[in-house]
């Protein structure tokens, strides 16, 4: 898919999200994520090619429909958290939503408030991807 249809795509799911009310996930921007920025860059690593989760050109036709079948049902689904879940997807199957961070944080995020309903002894922090080959 070329820049402009890329773009187009983006707006219509954008615009998806609002008509639903529904955020996408972000992540902050805090004490942890800077100090892990430094932290990359004394490796002569930056975040953007650390970032991405799926390898565009190996997505399958049979993976695009079934995200263009979880987006028309998006389209007239009241449950916010699928629409906010095939939206992403399809951002990430264009390349505008890849970001493995962001999947951390969600992971770590759910982890933290699980453990902190039975003791909060876990101080926040900041998961992110670094590379071990």
């Amino acid at each position: 898919m070329n820049n402009n249809a890329n773009q187009r795509l983006k707006t219509i799911l954008l615009e998806l999200c609002a008509s639903k009310d529904v955020e996408l996930p972000a992540i902050p921007d805090n004490l942890g994520r800077s100090r892990y920025l430094e932290y990359i860059q004394c490796f002569g690593y930056s975040e953007s090619e650390l970032l991405p989760m799926v390898q565009h050109e190996k997505l399958s036709s049979e993976a695009h429909g079934a995200i263009l079948a979880g987006l028309m049902q998006a389209i007239d689904s009241d449950d916010k958290t699928f629409v906010q879940s095939i939206v992403w997807m399809a951002l990430n199957s264009i390349g505008e939503g890849d970001n493995t961070n962001l999947l951390i944080h969600r992971l770590s995020e759910h982890l933290l408030k699980k453990f902190r309903t039975y003791q909060d002894i876990i101080p926040d922090f900041y998961a992110g991807v670094f590379p071990i080959d």
